[in-house]
């Protein structure tokens, strides 16, 4: 027999936890393994002497593979990873999990956006926090220089930071003139990383938007499995039902990567590994509307007796606010039209239920589509639009503040700032 290591990531970041899944497929064409890829961990698989195809499915959608010949009585040393060079771990990270290197390269026609207090004529940034009843313009302390400088062949970088978030419902909302003004969730706590991006732009006319933002939040399982649930591609992770059971476990130290967990395992259908649990995320983390949304489907689909408790749910997520990944607010938009649509087949009128649903189709059809993270277009954060808007922040009626400034008073939902 043959040993193959298969190591992931070698000499990448730390992306530790993290876990792909893969197969070792032979001659014949039959896996002769399967399991997960541990990055940065040497996964060892005997087998007979002979030609064998290694390949890993990433959660960015990317099958890396690599050619190896299994010898008798000999170890080989089989290395993996995304393809194309990345400056840093951020850039990294999303490669894997998002796709980010196949992004096109830009043009020089757009400045940079900043992070610092100065203001920039070409675009700008600011946070928001959302209790649930209010948003709030916010200053997020940047821990981390913004690195404009990266060299590399993949998009263009315009800026980037670490930022230091409270737990709690955080965006970030950006905008310029040639930047649609948008709102992008902040679903981290402690150490999270942004990166602000620009493709090139063919056609000004054209309604392409082509700023993207990254985000990291420093949980590299966390981000794995939320690329695989972004992409609806849960059978091929279905070996990480085990992480998303533990995340789902952990909500009290990480009620974000929780969500992720929750999320995964009503997808994977694992109802029973959900139990009472996400009710207490919903209860014990009122202001996350993404908690509220997995006990609602979860009720949903438990039994019958179970409606009234899933309508609650569903309707608690739209008074709260978007959640926090655009995964949820798919399922919520689907959980409400569910009860609006049986009410109207029997004969009845569920007024709750259509309010709250024509209220998040609001976000729903403004979101920007593909990202994680939910995200949508608007000039304030309760004002969701379709129209996208371009400018300086002196556009804004009344103006906005500058970054880092508060308001004496918070704005109450549905208020433009």
């Amino acid at each position: 027999m043959g040993l193959l290591n298969i190591v992931f990531n070698e000499g990448g970041p730390n992306l530790e936890n993290a876990a792909v899944p893969g197969e070792v497929i032979g001659s014949n064409l039959a896996p002769v393994w399967d399991g997960n890829f541990h990055m940065g961990k040497i996964s060892a698989v005997n087998c007979p002497p002979g030609p064998y195809l290694v390949r890993a499915f990433l959660p960015s959608g990317e099958v890396v593979t690599q050619q190896v010949l299994a010898k008798q009585d000999e170890d080989v040393s089989v290395f993996l990873g995304p393809a194309g060079p990345s400056p840093r771990e951020t850039l990294l990270r999303s490669m894997v999990f998002q796709g980010f290197s196949r992004w096109p390269q830009v043009g020089p026609e757009v400045a940079r956006l900043s992070v610092e207090a100065d203001r920039s004529d070409s675009g700008w940034i600011r946070f928001w926090h959302h209790s649930g009843s209010n948003w709030m313009e916010e200053r997020l302390p940047v821990i981390g220089q913004p690195d404009t400088n990266l060299q590399h062949p993949g998009p263009n970088v315009l800026t980037s930071a670490e930022l230091d978030i409270p737990l709690g419902c955080y965006w970030m909302q950006l905008g310029g003139e040639a930047c649609p003004w948008k709102l992008v969730a902040l679903p981290g706590q402690g150490r999270v990383q942004i990166v602000v991006t620009q493709d090139a732009l063919p056609n000004p006319a054209a309604r392409s938007d082509p700023v993207h933002v990254i985000i990291s939040s420093g949980r590299p399982e966390a981000e794995a499995m939320l690329g695989f649930l972004t992409r609806g591609d849960v059978e091929r992770a279905r070996g990480l039902v085990r992480a998303a059971d533990w995340m789902l476990e952990e909500k009290i130290a990480d009620p974000f990567s929780a969500a992720i967990g929750g999320y995964f395992l009503l997808l994977a259908g694992e109802l029973d590994r959900l139990e009472t649990r996400s009710s207490n995320l919903a209860e014990w983390f009122p202001w996350l509307a993404d908690g509220s949304v997995i006990a609602g489907w979860h009720m949903l689909r438990r039994s019958d007796e179970s409606l009234p408790e899933a309508r609650k749910y569903f309707l608690r997520a739209a008074e709260i606010g978007p959640p926090m990944f655009g995964y949820g607010l798919k399922l919520l938009v689907d959980g409400l039209t569910y009860f609006a649509e049986a009410q109207a087949e029997a004969g009845e009128h569920d007024a709750e239920a259509l309010r709250a649903l024509d209220a998040v189709r609001e976000f729903y059809g403004a979101r920007v589509k593909s990202p994680a993270a939910t995200s949508y277009y608007g000039p304030h954060p309760a004002q969701p639009s379709r129209q996208r808007r371009l400018g300086r922040r002196d556009d804004a009626e009344p103006p906005p503040l500058e970054f880092g400034a508060r308001r004496d008073k918070p704005v109450p939902a549905g208020v433009g700032g």
